[in-house]
């Protein structure tokens, strides 16, 4: 992984937990160096301090994101106010730490951000319906849709778990990885687009809404016996 932080205490208490828990780390302390290591090398997944000299955290970003590199990142500030993070992941962060927070916290952090990851790189299916990593699409008897990333690992979450239900916290944690207002549309209005291109893909599967509970991936009426039949054991759809 690259650690990026200028602060050299720092720097060095979040290197010795991150290597601790056995993550080869690469550190650098400018948006400039981090911009090519990371195009040098390749990295499972990028700690990346928004404030940096020179350059900050968004330009890194930005960057990273525009020559194609999708790799997955952590940013860690002390700045918490709404801006600075939508700022932050709407630039295409993918994890966002508000310091001050602990070496071993940060480790855990990453360790959560690393098992999302290995989840969506993998290649799933439930009934008809696949998932491709590699090119972020959904495909199933009707057809295939290209899925935004986080509407990837919404859907990639239900496959690795049909039948379970999943409540909007699971999702805001599992997806966001970070906490929203309670009160927050905005795995509705995620959920509310996934299923509309599940629906283009397969009319074998839905997520449907339980209202209060969550959300659950649940063969429809009109599936095919394959896909729906009484012998598939519980936890399984098929795949």
């Amino acid at each position: 992984m690259l650690l990026v932080e200028d602060e050299a205490a720092v720097r060095r208490a979040f290197a010795r937990a991150l290597t601790a828990d056995g993550f080869a780390v690469d550190e650098t302390e400018t948006a400039e160096s981090a911009l090519e290591l990371a195009n040098g090398g390749t990295y499972d997944i990028i700690v990346l301090d928004m404030s940096l000299p020179s350059r900050d955290g968004v330009w890194f970003i930005e960057e990273l994101r525009a020559q194609g590199l999708e790799t997955p990142i952590m940013v860690t500030s002390g700045r918490g106010a709404d801006a600075d993070v939508e700022g932050a992941l709407d630039a295409g962060a993918d994890e966002y730490v508000i310091k001050p927070v602990s070496a071993t916290t940060l480790s855990a952090r990453v360790r959560a951000l690393a098992r999302r990851t290995m989840r969506a790189t993998r290649r799933t299916s439930v009934g008809d319906l696949q998932l491709h990593a590699e090119s972020h699409t959904a495909s199933g008897a009707l057809g295939s849709a290209s899925l935004t990333a986080k509407e990837f690992a919404l859907l990639s979450l239900f496959v690795e778990q049909p039948r379970r239900l999943l409540s909007r916290d699971d999702l805001l944690q599992a997806v966001w990885g970070y906490s929203f207002d309670p009160e927050t549309s905005v795995v509705d209005v995620a959920m509310h687009r996934l299923r509309q291109k599940l629906a283009r893909v397969t009319d074998q599967i839905a997520i449907e809404s339980r209202r209060g509970a969550g959300f659950l991936l649940v063969p429809t009426l009109g599936s095919t016996p394959t896909s729906a039949s009484s012998s598939v054991p519980p936890g399984r759809l098929n795949g």
